[in-house]
Order: structure tokens, then C-alpha cells, then sequence
């Protein structure tokens, strides 16, 4: 994901996120 999700503001919600953005 290119900028996918980038609006999180909970920490576990942004380790998450970079996980799928690793993807």
C-alpha cells in the first residue's frame, strides 16, 4: 500500500499499518 491508511493514530493501529505497507 501506497499511502494506504495513513490516517491511524493509535500506535498498534500504525504497527499494522507499516506491516501492510511492507507488503
Amino acid at each position: 500500500g501506497k499511502g494506504t491508511c495513513k490516517n491511524v493514530s493509535t500506535p498498534m493501529l500504525k504497527s499494522v499499518t507499516a506491516q501492510v505497507e511492507s507488503v
